[in-house]
């Protein structure tokens, strides 16, 4: 038999510098400007989507300390504002990019909200003060800016032999622990509270949640459980689900209702699935963690329990290239280009390698494999080329 085997570790990212402007200065995978002009928030907004970006999303330790380090003057706009009709507080504020907001880095006493409107101020938008730390200004207030756009990526050519080790994620840690879980009533609003300490290398942890075993999301779901604050300090993301007890009589997520009692205690089950991101918001790893909480509401009683999921995503596949001839691809180890007959096959493990193997099918001797890709997308989008073999 002939036939070609590549033994592929996927994951391929590299950075090509742009040209970009002398005053722009390229950081943590995207473009930043530091602009002196004094002008209000809209003003600057303004400006920096004409310069192709927003205002600065900031979403760690070592972005603000980047930009603290670079900003011009007393006072500087980012791109940060306050969520409509919400009271002060520290996570009452959004990113105007679309970002997940889940990093603050507030100066002792802000945002304190100062001034006359319907929350009791008028301090809507955030500024970094004296290079410092955030403080809640009024939109109107004139100030220098940051403003931040996406660095170009694009994949290199194949040089290589197919047989490839990708190097851009080793030494990195996208790892995440299995959460901590908690649970609050405050004053009748029922929350599970997750904390999960994650690799240094994560930018950001994208949360959604999912019917039992993260199978699928229920139409109803948003009756019962939705996702609340966000918050980050020290590589530990803070994710709160919000439970609303009055859906309990309907809710499809809760079961072993008592008959005497009804829908006054159960059992609400849910998954939470959560994702590890790169600065450019791709997943690179993921935990799954069913959330069970038991309750008594006619004696106060709560208890709150998760489970990790364990995965096994790769599955092995048969593709026909005609009707006569085929190719397997299957599971296969460092060792040996044979397949891996583990059973059960050996579970993935996060930040670490994967070993697929290729090649002909015992109908297809005389068939070489010539042309060959493997790429890397996410919403039906090419994210990254790995390799390419051949003119495919």
């Amino acid at each position: 038999m002939l036939f070609k085997t590549l033994v592929l570790n996927i994951f391929l990212v590299i950075y090509v510098p742009s040209a970009i402007a002398a005053d722009d200065i390229e950081s943590f995978g995207s473009i930043w400007k530091f602009s002196s002009e004094i002008k209000t928030y809209q003003e600057h907004q303004g400006l920096a989507q004409a310069w192709g970006g927003n205002l600065a999303s900031i979403k760690n330790d070592q972005e603000s300390s980047f930009v603290k380090s670079k900003v011009v003057g007393i006072s500087s706009w980012f791109g940060a504002s306050r969520l409509i009709g919400q009271a002060n507080s520290e996570i009452s504020w959004k990113w105007d990019d679309g970002s997940s907001w889940v990093y603050t880095d507030w100066l002792v006493g802000q945002p304190n909200d100062s001034g006359p409107n319907d929350n009791g101020g008028n301090e809507n938008c955030v500024r970094i003060k004296n290079k410092s730390g955030w403080s809640d200004m009024s939109c109107s207030h004139l100030a220098g800016a940051v403003y931040k756009k996406s660095s170009p990526t694009t994949s290199a050519p194949t040089t290589s032999s197919p047989t490839t080790a990708f190097q851009a994620f080793n030494n990195q840690d996208f790892s995440i622990v299995e959460p901590a879980l908690l649970f609050f009533d405050n004053q009748g609003q029922f929350s599970v509270q997750l904390n999960y300490t994650v690799g240094l290398t994560a930018s950001d942890l994208n949360i959604t949640v999912m019917n039992e075993n993260c199978s699928e999301i229920d139409d109803s779901m948003p009756d019962t459980i939705k996702i609340g604050h966000q918050f980050v300090r020290n590589h530990v993301f803070s994710k709160q689900v919000l439970i609303f007890k009055e859906t309990f009589g309907t809710s499809p997520l809760v079961s072993e209702k008592n008959q005497a009692t009804g829908a006054s205690s159960g059992t609400l089950r849910f998954c939470v699935l959560v994702e590890t991101l790169t600065e450019d918001g791709v997943p690179v790893s993921f935990r799954k963690t069913n959330v069970q909480l038991t309750y008594d509401l006619t004696s106060n009683i709560f208890e709150v329990e998760g489970n990790g999921i364990s995965e096994n995503a790769i599955d092995t596949s048969t593709k026909e290239v005609t009707t006569k001839y085929g190719i397997l691809a299957c599971r296969c180890t460092k060792e040996s280009f044979d397949c891996d007959t583990t059973k059960p096959l050996p579970l993935l493990e996060q930040n670490g390698f994967s070993f697929i193997c290729i090649k002909t099918d015992s109908n297809s001797s005389s068939v070489k494999i010539s042309n060959f890709d493997m790429r890397f997308e996410q919403d039906n989008e090419t994210k990254y080329t790995a390799v390419t073999v051949g003119n495919s």
